[in-house]
């Protein structure tokens, strides 16, 4: 049996972080490592009750710019802006 580590019960969690990169070579930012405001408002839009009323350009937008670091200011504008049109008290 292989050693386990502290705290696991079947040698769960041996390895590194798993991450989807565009260039596997040279990979830049994991987006699972930060939740700041922005992010929150992306996941808060895309989720599976919401998604359907996106238009495909908005979706498209979201998609692109999750996981960009730095996001330039414009990008965090124009989530602002999307969510505020989404959002409902």
């Amino acid at each position: 049996m292989p050693n386990e580590l502290p705290g696991s019960k079947m040698g769960e969690g041996i390895g590194g972080k798993v991450q989807v990169t565009r260039d596997p070579n040279s990979p830049t930012f994991d987006p699972a490592e930060k939740l700041g405001a922005t992010e929150q408002k992306i996941a808060w839009l895309v989720a599976n009750e919401r998604v359907k009323e996106l238009s495909s350009w908005e979706l498209s937008f979201l998609s692109d710019v999750y996981g960009r670091s730095p996001m330039t200011r414009a990008m965090h504008i124009k989530v602002a802006k999307i969510f505020k049109k989404h959002w409902k008290p």
